[in-house]
């Protein structure tokens, strides 16, 4: 399922063209951290690589980039190579049963849009090596969890009537629908509120430190629900109630402490 024409197609990725390493939800993300050149940052379900060379560029520190892919990680080789000379603190890392980074020194762990992609067994085990490999040292700064990921009260509550709306004005057919919601159930098999990934975390000893939802942006709501062009009301009430309405966002950031 993630192999090398998923990640070449569905993230949008041309390793000959790929280079812009700027995207809103990354710059939201990482709003909520301090990162210094001197930080070890462990990527985790790092895709093609592109937030960990975002990383590095921006802020100097050094990234290890983790995926579960074997196609992934030889993308994101392949862009090492092509941006070696300002990815110098960059490296990758093929994820299996049998070889686990070693993220001892690392300040931070980042599963930016990777936890709704694994199954909650996977993912309380990776959260349970990623503490084991830890381990402690004395002196150790904490060790943080940022992340980016679907919110189900949007899924469950919000985009249902919206998809009805898309419907009645002509906008995307039933068939479209059913056929977008196959290929996310398949692919989107773990996901959480931003309260109850709260309470999940709080098992590992991770507590969260900052939860933001994501602002609204009119073009791309207009992007994703095109029927909203023909309702231009409709968007300015939506503009009106969202801040009281944020947790059925489409997605959230946090950041978690371990303690």
């Amino acid at each position: 399922m993630y192999d090398r024409e998923y990640f070449l197609e569905h993230l949008s990725f041309k390793p000959e063209s790929a280079g812009d390493f700027k995207t809103q939800i990354w710059e939201i993300m990482l709003t909520l951290v301090d990162i210094k050149s001197t930080d070890k940052i462990i990527d985790f379900g790092c895709g093609s690589g592109l937030l960990s060379f975002y990383i590095n560029k921006k802020y100097g520190a050094e990234v290890m980039g983790v995926d579960y892919s074997a196609d992934a990680i030889e993308i994101c080789k392949v862009l090492a190579e092509k941006y070696a000379a300002e990815s110098n603190s960059v490296s990758f890392f093929h994820l299996n049963i049998s070889q686990f980074p070693d993220v001892s020194e690392a300040k931070m762990i980042i599963l930016a849009d990777v936890i709704e992609h694994l199954y909650p067994a996977e993912v309380d085990a990776l959260i349970k090596k990623i503490l084991i490999s830890r381990g402690e040292i004395s002196g150790q700064e904490s060790l943080k969890l940022l992340l980016h990921t679907d919110n189900i009260l949007f899924l469950r509550y919000v985009r249902p009537i919206l998809d009805l709306l898309s419907i009645l004005f002509f906008r995307i057919t039933v068939k479209e629908i059913r056929e977008r919601n196959a290929f996310e159930d398949a692919r989107h098999v773990n996901l959480y509120s931003a309260r109850s990934l709260s309470l999940h975390l709080s098992r590992f000893g991770f507590y969260p430190l900052k939860v933001i939802y994501p602002p609204l942006v009119k073009d791309r709501m207009f992007a994703q629900f095109p029927f909203l062009v023909s309702l231009p009301f409709l968007f300015s009430v939506i503009k009106v109630f969202y801040p009281f309405a944020r947790k059925f966002s489409p997605s959230f950031y946090g950041l978690y402490e371990f303690r």
